[in-house]
């Protein structure tokens, strides 16, 4: 649980043994953590580099995935499933990486094929894991992209039902009932958030939305 000694001892371990995959791969997660993204860059291409795995590959999709080279993620998280159909987190990731496509492209017709896309492969990892909560929450977001709000609304609230209960499952499933026109509902969700924090200002302006749109004018 302390992200800073994780960092410190892959770096001591790439400095010990820097053919070594496994230390590559380590300071290439814990500089994600942190936020550094040259560094894990320059971990997950070493990593890469040592030996093409399905492991070296997902983690190298990630990585370009944060740095918005998503061509590249595109492509590292589909070499994942070509070569293990059954790895679950590539699926998710990349539906990630298809809804971040979605709001690069300005065509109709690629907007469609990227939400599609996301669909599907979310489905799929929850034909291999039904209790993948990352699994609903992406493929709501890409629900909710196709105007699809009931849809998105039923899976969110599964993830809370299967016990995911943070800010961002709250706040997403509130924006899909402002969708949906059921605004009191977002209310709800949102006085759930602003309980935590008080100062949260988007979930505040976001409330604010819901009540304007609910007469709630006071």
């Amino acid at each position: 649980d302390s992200t800073a000694r994780a960092f410190a001892l892959a770096e001591q371990a790439v400095r010990v043994a820097p053919k070594n995959q496994a230390a590559q791969m380590a300071l290439a997660r814990a500089c994600l953590k942190t936020g550094d993204l040259d560094c894990a860059t320059q971990a997950a291409d070493r990593a890469l580099a040592i030996k093409a795995t399905t492991d070296s590959y997902y983690l190298h999709g990630l990585v370009r995935f944060a740095t918005k080279d998503l061509k590249t993620a595109e492509f590292d998280l589909d070499k994942v499933i070509e070569w293990n159909h059954l790895y679950e987190p590539a699926y998710v990731a990349l539906s990630e990486v298809q809804l971040a496509l979605y709001e690069v492209y300005s065509g109709p017709t690629m907007k469609a094929r990227t939400t599609e896309k996301a669909i599907e492969k979310c489905t799929r990892a929850l034909e291999l894991n039904p209790q993948s909560t990352d699994a609903l929450f992406t493929r709501s977001k890409a629900f909710a992209n196709q105007k699809e709000y009931s849809k998105a609304i039923d899976d969110v609230s599964r993830c809370i039902a299967l016990g995911r209960t943070d800010r961002a499952v709250y706040v997403q499933r509130a924006l899909y009932y402002k969708g949906f026109g059921q605004h009191q509902n977002a209310v709800n969700d949102l006085n759930r958030v602003i309980l935590a924090d008080a100062k949260d200002v988007q979930a505040l302006r976001l409330r604010a939305d819901c009540r304007e749109a609910n007469m709630d004018l006071d």
